[in-house]
């Protein structure tokens, strides 16, 4: 089996720390500052500080089309791609699993 990919393609504007909710605030208990965060699946993520940088490599099986930027693991089978828009303002999301 390869790996599967589940995406619709939507940008997402990028959130500053004050844009987010009071509730959604209690999650991060460090300097946010320079932090940007976006919202997907009913989970807010600091795209900076959660997201793993996947540089395209032949040898990288999963993301040999170089179309995604990075990866959030949730187990060793799945977790979260984000791959940012030519205006850095906004990025797009999808799900993996193997």
């Amino acid at each position: 089996m390869g790996l599967t990919v589940i995406t619709n393609h939507q940008p997402r504007h990028l959130l500053r720390f004050d844009e987010l909710t009071k509730k959604e605030k209690e999650n991060f208990d460090y300097d946010t500052s320079e932090s940007e965060f976006v919202r997907y699946k009913g989970q807010v993520y600091d795209v900076f500080q959660e997201f793993q940088r996947v540089p395209y490599s032949n040898e990288n099986r999963w993301f040999k089309s170089g179309y995604w930027d990075g990866i959030l693991n949730d187990t060793f089978f799945s977790g979260v791609l984000i791959k940012f828009c030519d205006d850095y303002d906004s990025v797009i999301l999808g799900r993996y699993f193997e």
